[in-house]
């Protein structure tokens, strides 16, 4: 369970960098 978790926060983190570097650019 602790492993999906940190899969799903990972995922979260991913997509907001994206969503920061594409505002940055």
């Amino acid at each position: 369970q602790d492993i999906l978790e940190n899969d799903s926060i990972n995922l979260d983190w991913m997509f907001r960098y994206s969503l920061i570097n594409d505002l940055v650019k």
